[in-house]
């Protein structure tokens, strides 16, 4: 499993493992999403992490409701 622990107003770390990401908000609220395209998805997340006006909380926020490539399996 990796952690990235990010700089963002919304979500305080995100873990990765296998098809699953633990998203962690900054309000403490926790959400395990199933990853559709593992690889892909983790590549553009360390992607926008490494853009200087990267939004890693948009970037979430899309995968979820535009391009679906997250689904929320469980909620903590």
């Amino acid at each position: 499993m990796k952690t990235y622990t990010v700089s963002s107003s919304a979500i305080a770390k995100i873990d990765v493992g296998g098809n699953l990401a633990n998203v962690t908000y900054t309000g403490g609220k926790e959400y395990v999403y199933e990853i559709a395209e593992p690889d892909a998805w983790t590549a553009a997340l360390e992607a926008e992490i490494a853009k200087p006006d990267g939004s890693v909380g948009r970037f979430v926020n899309r995968s979820i409701r535009e391009d679906e490539s997250l689904r929320v399996v469980v909620t903590a």
